[in-house]
């Protein structure tokens, strides 16, 4: 019985042993591991980590955007009022922004003032998500100093904010310039005194049946006139956010009545009219975005009659 008890004892003592010698390479090699990886630290609450912070979703991701270098450029040739040239011969289009095409009202003034501001004067440049259009040339932001001159033109009443797919950087602040263009009422929303308060859009159908490319007769507006009074609206002009103008042949809108504008082709009546007759419609006849367009009016002046968007 004595060496069965010497015996337990034995083993119980060895099992504390080895159970030690466990235990402390287990912390040996976690004290290595940690040395090794300082990262893996645990965060310090009184300095988080900003990875932990949540997103705003208010906030643009600046991830997106294309880390700004800054290299200044001369600009050699003003086109128009949101398209210029560089020094290297490229051909920059204005992000955000458009402004009134040759012939109408405001086209020069703008030109005039851009080409006071920046011809011959070196520029810093920044670009969004989408940094070419359609035809190539490049979409920037245009800085002169701290200025961005983009939302400058826009708050001078020069220039309409113009937003194509994903670029979107400088939106509040664009918007924000043209609130303030127009309740000053710079050159582009100045309105019109001709058959105020008559015209209206009674409605707006911009999303035809099927392909709207196909059936541009199916994307139409309904002007009103509520007035007592006939409208003379020959060579009115009727534009939308892009480049689509439309001159109204000779009309009169009758008193307390309708007229529609569509979209494609046809014979013009003294109830309905058609783009395709006396506007500008591309390759696509379609004219308004189904996503939400603006529609601006105005007089054979070239003041604003109506702004609607939807």
């Amino acid at each position: 019985m004595k060496e069965d008890s010497s015996f337990e004892k034995n083993k119980i003592f060895f099992a504390i042993i080895i159970g030690a010698i466990i235990i402390g390479l287990f912390i040996f090699t976690s004290i290595i591991i940690i040395n090794n990886n300082p990262d893996s630290s645990p965060p310090d609450p009184l300095n988080p980590s900003p990875n932990l912070e949540p997103n705003n979703p208010d906030q643009p991701d600046e991830s997106q955007y294309e880390p700004i270098s800054n290299p200044t450029y001369t600009v050699t040739k003003i086109v128009d009022g949101d398209t210029i040239v560089l020094s290297n011969n490229e051909k920059v289009r204005f992000i955000g922004i458009n402004t009134e095409e040759k012939g109408q009202k405001c086209y020069q003034e703008a030109t005039d003032r851009l080409s006071e501001l920046i011809l011959n004067k070196k520029v810093k440049l920044e670009t969004d998500i989408d940094k070419v259009d359609k035809y190539g040339r490049n979409l920037r932001f245009v800085f002169l100093g701290n200025e961005n001159i983009n939302t400058l033109m826009v708050k001078e009443g020069l220039a309409t904010i113009y937003t194509v797919g994903s670029n979107k950087k400088y939106l509040s602040e664009l918007e924000k310039a043209q609130r303030e263009a127009r309740e000053g009422q710079g050159c582009i929303w100045r309105k019109s005194s001709s058959c105020k308060n008559c015209i209206g859009v009674a409605y707006l159908n911009s999303n035809a049946d099927g392909d709207d490319c196909k059936n541009p007769n199916d994307e139409y507006i309904k002007f009103s006139n509520s007035c007592s009074a006939e409208c003379d609206i020959t060579d009115w002009t009727i534009k939308d956010e892009a480049t689509h103008i439309y001159t109204f042949p000779e009309f009169i809108l009758q008193s307390n009545s309708l007229m529609t504008l569509k979209s494609g082709k046809g014979t013009d009546t003294t109830e309905v009219l058609f783009w395709d007759n006396h506007g500008n419609s591309g390759q696509c006849p379609a004219i308004w975005n189904n996503d939400g367009d603006t529609v601006y009016l105005r007089d054979k002046q070239g003041s604003l009659v109506l702004e609607y968007g939807y």
